[in-house]
C-alpha cells in the first residue's frame, strides 16, 4: 500500500462485488488522479474481491491494498457511522498522518492532496447549505452535552473567530488520524449515545467538544469539495473547480453535465440517470 506519499492513505469503501457504471467511473478516476499515493479498499470481511482484476481494469500505476472490517459495519448507514466513530477504525491507520475517504460517488478534478495535507486541518469535508448547518447544530446540541456546547460555542467565536459549522460532508473527507483517535477515545461516552451521522459529529460536535479541533472556514472548504448546491458554490468559489465533488448524480446533475472534464470522463450522454 506504500506509494510515494506516506503522509496520507486514500480509503475507498467497497461493500459489493458488482459496481454500477458510475461507481466504476468514480473508482477509475480516483485511482488515476491519486496514483502516486497509497490506496486501500476497505470492505466487509466476508466480501471476496479479486483485487488484481478489479484494479487492473482501471489503473496500471496505482498501489492498492485491501483492509477488511467486521461485516456489521457495512449493514446500514447507522452501522457505517459506528465504524467511523470508533477507535478500532483509526487505530488501523496510525502509520499515516491522514486518511482521505473517497466513496464511490466521488469525482476528483485534480491532485492537490498534498496541499490539503499541508493545511494541517483535523477534518475537511464539503460544506452544507446554511439551513442544514442550523438544523445540524440544533440536533447535535441535543445529542451531546448542551451546557458544554454553549460554553465552547462562545469560546470558538471569541478566541478562534469561528462562526460557521458547515464543514462538512464525509463522502469525500480528509481526516487527521491521531487527532481523530484522540477525540473518539476522549469522548467515547458521548459517542456511545450519539444518534446523528458521523460527519455531523466531526464537523459540528468535535469542534464544540474540543475547541482545538481544527476544521476549515467556508472559503477553504469550497476549494476542497462541493456536494449540495454545486452551481451556487461554484460561483462562490470564483468559478473554480474544487479538489473533488461528492454525490454528483444526486445533487444538480444538470450543473455537472456542463463541466467539460466530467462530461468527457463520465460520458453523461450514455448514463440513464441523465
Amino acid at each position: 500500500m506504500r506509494g510515494k506519499n506516506k503522509d496520507v492513505l486514500v480509503l475507498i469503501p467497497v461493500y459489493k462485488v458488482n459496481l454500477s457504471d458510475s461507481e466504476k467511473k468514480s473508482l477509475e478516476r480516483t485511482l488515476s488522479v491519486l496514483a502516486d499515493y497509497p490506496i486501500a479498499i476497505i470492505k466487509p470481511e466476508s466480501l471476496e474481491i479479486q483485487l488484481s482484476s478489479l484494479i487492473s481494469c482501471y489503473s496500471e500505476n496505482a498501489k492498492v491494498g485491501m483492509i477488511s472490517f467486521d461485516d456489521k459495519y457495512f449493514e446500514s448507514v447507522k452501522h457505517y457511522n459506528r465504524l467511523l466513530l470508533g477507535k478500532e477504525f483509526y487505530q488501523r491507520f496510525l502509520d499515516y498522518r491522514y486518511i482521505l475517504i473517497c466513496q464511490l460517488d466521488v469525482f476528483l478534478f485534480t491532485d492537490n492532496l498534498a496541499y490539503w495535507v499541508s493545511k494541517n486541518y483535523d477534518y475537511i469535508g464539503s460544506p452544507w447549505p446554511v439551513e442544514e448547518e442550523k438544523k445540524f447544530l440544533k440536533a447535535a446540541r441535543k445529542s451531546t452535552i448542551s451546557w458544554w456546547y454553549s460554553i465552547t460555542y462562545l469560546l470558538n467565536r471569541w478566541l478562534f473567530n469561528k462562526k460557521d459549522y458547515s464543514i462538512g460532508n464525509g463522502g469525500l473527507s480528509l481526516r487527521k488520524v491521531k487527532k481523530s483517535l484522540f477525540i473518539v477515545k476522549t469522548f467515547s461516552m458521548v459517542i456511545k449515545k450519539y444518534k446523528l451521522n458521523e460527519d455531523i459529529f466531526w464537523s459540528i460536535s468535535a469542534p464544540l467538544l474540543n475547541p482545538f479541533f481544527r476544521v476549515p472556514n467556508l472559503k477553504d472548504a469550497l476549494a476542497f469539495s462541493f456536494e449540495k448546491s454545486p452551481a451556487y458554490y461554484y460561483k462562490m468559489n470564483d468559478e473554480q473547480l474544487p479538489f473533488g465533488c461528492h454525490a454528483w448524480e444526486k445533487y444538480d446533475p444538470g450543473f455537472w453535465k456542463k463541466i467539460a472534464v466530467m462530461k468527457e470522463f463520465l460520458l453523461f450522454a450514455a448514463m440513464n440517470t441523465f
